[in-house]
């Protein structure tokens, strides 16, 4: 009994590529649409697909079935239906045996499901050499992608930590579903701070500037009402031209818990380069305000 089985295309043997080899699927004839559906085990980014098709070993130079394969479809999904997913790539060959019995398939899409789809739509035109009905007659399906959180050409840059522990775009490293819980970054190689973390030096630095800040201020507002209360206090002459200046001091008359204030009368002559100071005698004017 002949081994056609669909596990055929995808146990990693394509030695012997004919038809009764039992290393090749080969699916029913007589219907309009064939499928053959890979699952991957989890979503991942795509770098490339291999496809080997049936040849009767009988070498490469020429595929002979053609017809039967030719107008494929490979589609991308996170389901088991195309319908859901992506198209990856679409056969258009229009003339006979310019298909490749070897597929080598760039197709950078991300999900779980590969599925290779082939129809023959009863009312189409197809070119003179397809077969009348759609097969799919593969000897090996090769999915590849950038393993353990790798990218970038050979799969030597670092990525990972994609949501629901998704792969990451094995070209440019980013998650297509955005980063796992904690993890920054265009790759999500970055760690999220926590409460629980020490201040960093510049939010330290931050701080200290602040305290400075406040205290330079208290201490400018405490200087500004000193020197306030000192001119309250004392009268100061605005100019030094004046006949006379008068300057009210606030002193203690003996009496404890009072103040008086006494105005000191002073007389600058003319003459200020040569002035001398007399001072007149002074006189109780009032109770100091404060």
């Amino acid at each position: 009994m002949r081994d056609f089985g669909s596990e055929n295309a995808v146990d990693g043997m394509y030695t012997d590529r004919g038809a009764n080899g039992g290393q090749c699927t080969i699916s029913v004839d007589g219907v309009y649409n064939a499928t053959l559906g890979v699952d991957l085990g989890r979503v991942v980014s795509i770098s490339h697909i291999d496809i080997y098709y049936r040849t009767d070993n009988l070498g490469y130079s020429y595929y002979m079935y053609t017809g039967r394969v030719a107008g494929f479809f490979v589609y991308v999904s996170n389901t088991t239906s195309k319908d859901d997913g992506y198209l990856c790539y679409h056969d258009k060959s229009t003339k006979e045996g310019t298909l490749s019995s070897d597929q080598h398939i760039n197709c950078t899409l991300q999900g779980r499901y590969v599925i290779y789809y082939n129809e023959r739509k009863p009312g189409v035109n197809y070119p003179t050499f397809y077969s009348k009905y759609a097969y799919h007659e593969l000897c090996e399906l090769e999915v590849y992608v950038c393993n353990n959180n790798t990218y970038g050409p050979e799969c030597a840059l670092k990525c990972g930590n994609c949501s629901n522990g998704e792969t990451c775009h094995h070209i440019n490293g980013t998650c297509f579903n955005g980063c796992a819980e904690g993890a920054l970054g265009d790759t999500c190689q970055g760690v999220r701070a926590t409460n629980t973390q020490p201040c960093s030096w510049t939010e330290s630095y931050t701080i200290v500037i602040v305290v400075v800040s406040v205290l330079i201020v208290v201490t400018g507002s405490l200087i500004n009402f000193v020197i306030w209360k000192r001119n309250a206090a004392w009268g100061i002459c605005s100019n030094l031209q004046e006949k006379y200046c008068w300057l009210r001091q606030c002193i203690n008359k003996n009496r404890p818990g009072k103040r008086s204030c006494v105005l000191l009368n002073y007389l600058f002559p003319g003459n200020m380069s040569k002035s001398k100071i007399f001072r007149y005698k002074s006189i109780i004017h009032q109770c100091c305000p404060y």
